[in-house]
């Protein structure tokens, strides 16, 4: 389970990553 964690802020901690996931939330939400 931590090493799921770690992936996830290794992930989130990537500018151009955090901006792909940014724009998927967003054309989710707005559905």
């Amino acid at each position: 389970q931590e090493r799921f964690i770690q992936r996830w802020v290794t992930v989130l901690s990537e500018p151009r990553v955090t901006h792909e996931i940014r724009s998927i939330w967003v054309s989710y939400l707005s559905q």
